[in-house]
């Protein structure tokens, strides 16, 4: 074994939790897709996003943060802003997106959602 092969860390199965990671919601996911689902949780992770306030997310952040590319971004942004999930606006020269969650129909969505499960599983006990 050389110098070089003892310097390399591999990560202990602890450090796993300290990591940092997304949380996507199930529901979410059954609704739009993965792929949204997880636009959705990585939007979530910032303070800002949280408290009802616009942030800045360049698409190229996303794209090296999540990996979903600069068309797939759009579409995403077009499908949640038709359901009224996202709110995006165009600021500064240069001109930057910011993002803002309505996390009230969001809720609405993941509750409808969860009613139809309900009503399908009282249904056939």
């Amino acid at each position: 074994m050389t110098q070089k092969d003892k310097n390399i860390t591999i990560a202990k199965p602890s450090s796993y939790f300290n990591s940092p990671y997304l949380r996507i919601n199930i529901l979410e996911s059954q609704h739009y897709g993965l792929t949204i689902a997880t636009f959705i949780a990585h939007l979530s992770t910032y303070k800002e996003i949280r408290q009802g306030k616009f942030f800045k997310q360049t698409q190229k952040e996303i794209k090296e943060k999540i990996g979903i590319s600069f068309g797939k971004q759009k579409s995403i942004c077009d499908q949640l802003e038709k359901d009224g999930v996202l709110e995006t606006k165009r600021i500064g020269i240069p001109t930057y997106k910011y993002y803002k969650i309505n996390y009230e129909i969001l809720s609405e969505i993941i509750n409808n959602i969860l009613s139809e499960i309900l009503k399908v599983s009282t249904t056939e006990v």
